[in-house]
C-alpha cells in the first residue's frame, strides 16, 4: 500500500519515489517539457480508465463513473502531496476511506 511509504522517516527515501504518482512529475515539468506533459496525461487517463471500469463493474453508470474516477485520481494525487509534506501516511489513509469502493 502506498500509504505505508510515508509512515516514518526511515522508509521515506529516494527509492520510495518509484511509487509516487505522476502528479508531482507533471507539476514540475508540464510547462517546460511537452513530451513529459503528454506522458503524464496518458498516465492519468490510464489510471482513470482503471477506476472507471471498476466503478462501472460495481454498478455505476458511465457518466457518473467518469466523474468519480477523475475525483478519485485527484484525491490520490492530493493525498500523496500531503503525505510527502507531512511525512505521514494519514492523508492517504483518509483518502482511501473516502473512495466509494
Amino acid at each position: 500500500m502506498i500509504a505505508s511509504v510515508f509512515e516514518n522517516e526511515e522508509s521515506f527515501n529516494s527509492e520510495t519515489f518509484s511509487v509516487v504518482p505522476f502528479g508531482l512529475l507533471a507539476t514540475e515539468s508540464a510547462l517546460e517539457n511537452e513530451n513529459m506533459r503528454k506522458a503524464c496525461e496518458e498516465a492519468f487517463l490510464y489510471w482513470e480508465s482503471i477506476y472507471m471500469r471498476k466503478l462501472m463493474s460495481s454498478g455505476y453508470e458511465q457518466e457518473q463513473a467518469e466523474r468519480i474516477a477523475t475525483a478519485v485520481n485527484a484525491m490520490i494525487e492530493g493525498g500523496v502531496t500531503l503525505a510527502l509534506t507531512q511525512k505521514s501516511s494519514e492523508p492517504l489513509l483518509r483518502v482511501g476511506a473516502m473512495i466509494p469502493l
